[in-house]
């Protein structure tokens, strides 16, 4: 069996002697000797001779080597290393290895495996302590096995390193730039790759001696030779690829100006739709200087990365653009990540670090060294809102412009200071809070307007008359993004109560009821969002932006929002009808004000132009045979929007019509010009003809139930009541013609109702159509000709 010589002293419990501690299967340790027996004259801190570095067995030269460099270079600096070795009689010695946050302390006991021959199978003299401290630190010997130069440097000193390729270099500026970074107090080691076995030496000098550019370097593999050995510079770059370079933290050059400790990493990398909620650090230097960002984590777990942005503001930010970017580092996996950039003297800079992985947990440690002293500040988060909705049977509108788009979900979004905000649209897999399915195999995607208040400018054409005290409907939602710590929130909050309560219960409240006029950006902000009503249409000059529709997962929009300018944001998937489950993400750099607006109507008929009902328009004889829609009203009605679509099908000419023929004459006197042809007529007579739609809008006051009009009495009483023109849409060739009409109208007591008469241009002309209202309250929209 093992023995263990030297059992009465001291023995490590959370590091024993035995096979597990090695971990070597197939080179188990005979048996565990301590240490002054191993090597009785081996010389202690602080005389360190950096011969004494050797390695043994185990594949720890990317240790060994950034261990002999130190020794050769700093050894003060590697004495330090051994915090206390008073009780080196009793069996144990402590050492210290840096953290990430700071140096750990690490006790071990003098036990070192060794051979059948009592010899130690691993690294030899005061180096074996050092290195079984960091076996220790890893779990096992075994783990020592192929680690990273750069890793041991950040580890023995506590500063950082950078990695290098050397076949970039040729023999001169090779050997400049080695000699530059050892004048600068660097520790330097080559490595080879791309062979079955990796090495790494210690560089310790390079210069040119007889018109020979030459590196010394100090090989501590067993079957090396001990001490230097100086190689051409042709040689060395022949023989490593690979160059790390380690610089220690506290050195004129570099000053330790700032720690922070993050828990976790939760935005994922830039050009995600959650980078922003990665914490942000705002750096300024007073002077030019460079600086060095050094991001930690304990393990391998994450890849690592930094994103320094010029910073415009002491705002936070929510997206990462080209033109911002000033530095960057990563993706890498490493327990250390290095950036470093040029701080110009007054300018701000906006520090991110974030990972590969969304919601990365675990303790990662930001430090900021710089040469001059700079300032930090880390940043408030990013506000934040989540909004859960779902497109049901009659809210699931489409994209704009389906006829039903003004039914989607529409939310008032409002930030009080401006700011940019972007908003993320998820679609839900499963199940969710509100109980919907996942959308399946629908693109989905989001439309940003400006939103229309009371009394102002709706959103598309104004067809109708208007009231001053109209709102749009009823509140189902208001939430509050960091406000908490604004100005008159107790006010800002009565304000926002007595708004909800006020869209919940009626359209507008009464004029002795409505708040005080407000008196802060906050106020004003909730103010804006309570007046905010739905949009039924999307016209270009109201529209701010529009986003996704490539991905049936998520669709992301970023936008600026002006300070206390309401706006609508609209989600929809891309087809009409398409149900499901969703989520609104929303992170703005100023607080932010939402609020849900009550659930869009919408009603949707089919009917035909036969030969029978095709009676052109209003100024034929034959128009009052039209097809008739009654669309009942449903208080309170705050805006509505009709549109008439044409079906797939061309539209025929059933019969000829006299009345047209006067029409047809002026179109040949105005086409017929030099250049043009007979087959231009032609074409223009059947096609503008044939194809021009449009539709009347009648109001109607009857007592009795609605019935068909008689379309030869207007304004006139009659069994169906009395009627009038309110609205008449142009005729159009386009696909679909619409109007919206504002409400409420002024209503007579008896029974108010509008008649929707849908017309060809010409009589005869007949085809099938669709007939789509959509409204902020319930509609009806019936057929009375049939």
């Amino acid at each position: 069996g093992m023995s263990i010589t030297g059992s009465a002293l001291w023995e490590d419990p959370a590091f024993p002697a035995s096979d597990t501690s090695v971990g070597l299967t197939d080179s188990p340790p005979a048996s565990w000797r301590r240490f002054h027996a191993l090597f009785p004259d081996a010389v202690l801190p602080p005389d360190i001779p950096p011969g004494d570095v050797r390695q043994g067995a185990l594949g720890s030269c990317w240790l060994l080597a950034p261990v002999a460099a130190l020794a050769s270079r700093h050894p003060k600096l590697l004495a330090s290393l051994f915090v206390d070795t008073s009780r080196m009689a009793q069996g144990r010695v402590t050492l210290q290895t840096w953290g990430g946050a700071g140096w750990q302390h690490l006790e071990i006991d003098t036990l070192l495996p060794c051979d059948q021959d009592g010899n130690a199978l691993f690294s030899h003299g005061w180096a074996a302590l050092v290195e079984k401290a960091a076996a220790k630190r890893c779990g096992s010997f075994a783990g020592l096995e192929g680690g990273r130069s750069v890793e041991a440097f950040v580890d023995l000193t506590g500063g950082f390193a950078k990695r290098y390729s050397l076949g970039e270099y040729d023999d001169a500026a090779a050997t400049t730039r080695i000699t530059h970074w050892i004048s600068q107090g660097a520790l330097l080691c080559a490595s080879a790759s791309g062979r079955e076995e990796t090495h790494t030496v210690a560089v310790t000098a390079a210069g040119r001696r007889a018109g020979q550019h030459f590196v010394t370097i100090r090989d501590t593999a067993s079957d090396g030779a001990l001490g230097m050995t100086e190689l051409a510079t042709a040689h060395f770059l022949h023989t490593f690829d690979r160059l790390s370079v380690g610089w220690l933290a506290e050195e004129r050059q570099r000053q330790v100006r700032h720690q922070v400790e993050m828990d976790g990493l939760p935005g994922g990398p830039p050009m995600t739709s959650t980078w922003c909620t990665n914490h942000q650090h705002l750096i300024r230097s007073p002077q030019r200087c460079r600086v060095h960002l050094l991001l930690s984590q304990s393990s391998h777990a994450e890849y690592l990365g930094l994103s320094v942005l010029s910073a415009a503001s002491v705002q936070p930010v929510v997206d990462c653009t080209t033109e911002q970017l000033h530095a960057e580092a990563g993706p890498e996996r490493a327990r250390q990540l290095v950036c470093e950039f040029v701080a110009e003297a007054g300018c701000r800079y906006l520090v991110v670090p974030h990972s590969v992985r969304a919601r990365a947990s675990g303790i990662f440690i930001l430090r900021v060294l710089s040469e001059a002293p700079v300032s930090m500040q880390t940043l408030p988060p990013i506000n934040h809102v989540d909004v859960n909705g779902g497109w049901e049977a009659h809210t699931a509108g489409g994209r704009f412009p389906s006829d039903r788009w003004g039914s989607n979900p529409q939310f008032a979004v409002c930030a009080p200071a401006g700011g940019q905000v972007r908003c993320v649209l998820s679609a839900l897999n499963g199940k969710d809070a509100i109980g919907e399915a996942a959308v399946a195999d629908a693109r989905v995607g989001l439309r940003v307007l400006r939103a229309s208040e009371s009394g102002g400018e709706p959103c598309g054409e104004d067809q109708g008359s208007s009231d001053e005290g109209c709102t749009g409907g009823g509140a189902t939602l208001l939430l509050l993004s960091g406000l908490a710590g604004g100005p008159a929130t107790a006010t800002a909050a009565k304000t926002a109560a007595l708004a909800t309560q006020d869209l919940t219960t009626r359209a507008g409240p009464p004029r002795h009821e409505r708040p005080a006029p407000p008196t802060s950006q906050y106020q004003k902000a909730l103010v804006a969002i309570a007046r905010a009503r739905r949009a039924l249409r999307s016209p270009p000059r109201m529209t701010v932006a529009e986003a996704g529709f490539v991905s049936a997962s998520e669709g992301t929009v970023l936008f600026e929002a002006a300070a206390g300018e309401a706006l609508l944001l609209v989600p929809s998937t891309q087809m009409a009808g398409q149900h499901g489950a969703f989520r609104l993400q929303l992170y703005s750099s100023t607080p932010l004000t939402v609020r849900r607006l009550a659930d869009g109507h919408h009603a949707l008929v089919r009917g035909a132009w036969t030969a029978s009902s095709a009676g052109g328009c209003r100024v034929e004889r034959t128009w009052q045979s039209n097809p008739q829609y009654c669309l009942e009203l449903i208080p309170p009605v705050d805006q509505i929007r009709i549109t008439l679509s044409r079906a797939s099908t061309a539209n025929t000419r059933a019969r000829p019509s006299n009345a047209l023929k006067p029409f047809l004459r002026r179109c040949d006197r105005a086409e017929s010009r030099p250049n043009r042809t007979m087959g231009a007529r032609m074409t223009t007579r059947s096609s503008m003809v044939d194809s021009m739609v449009g539709f009347y809008v009648l109001r109607c006051c009857s007592s009795e139930t609605p019935a068909p009009l008689d379309l030869a009495q207007e304004g006139k009483v009659s069994a169906a009541g009395v009627w009038e023109v309110l609205h008449e849409t142009p005729f159009t060739t386009d696909a679909r013609t619409s109007c919206l009409l504002r409400l409420p109208m002024p209503i007579p007591a008896a029974r108010y109702w509008l008649c929707v008469v849908p017309t060809t241009f010409a009589p005869g002309i007949t085809g099938e159509f669709d007939l789509t209202v959509c409204s902020n309250s319930p509609v009806t929209l019936r057929c009375l000709t049939e």
